[in-house]
């Protein structure tokens, strides 16, 4: 069943690129429920290396998943909740979408388990830092 979830990384950096599309309290309700579901997703992972991906040769493990990673994932999510939460009556969409990219990055680098994945998290997190 996990295998066939995106990793909460993604459903936060996906989820982003909705953000232009909705308006008003559908889009508050929208931003507010991405994390959400990103912690629903968290606190029901397994533990070990899951999203396994195959990328040019090399093994991509998208989410190494022990006890500090998800302390640090909870921390995340529930700040990004909050974040949202503070920033609902921003009225630039591109202020919405950076944040959310921001703190799905955030979850891509605690729940890299390779070097290459971590990397590119990395990159993203830093791309949207002066945004």
């Amino acid at each position: 069943m996990i295998n066939s979830m995106l990793p909460p990384a993604f459903v936060f950096i996906l989820g982003a690129a909705l953000i232009p599309f909705f308006r008003g309290k559908t889009k508050a309700c929208y931003m507010l429920l991405l994390p959400v579901i990103v912690f629903i997703t968290l606190v029901n992972l397994p533990l070990g290396n899951i999203w396994t991906v195959e990328f040019w040769g090399y093994k991509l493990i998208m989410g190494r998943v022990d006890k500090l990673s998800l302390i640090f994932s909870y921390v995340f999510t529930i700040m990004a909740f909050l974040g949202v939460l503070f920033a609902l009556q921003v009225k630039d969409n591109l202020q919405h979408v950076s944040g959310l990219i921001y703190a799905g990055s955030t979850l891509g680098v605690v729940l890299a388990g390779d070097f290459l994945s971590l990397y590119l998290f990395w990159e993203i997190l830093c791309s949207h830092k002066g945004a």
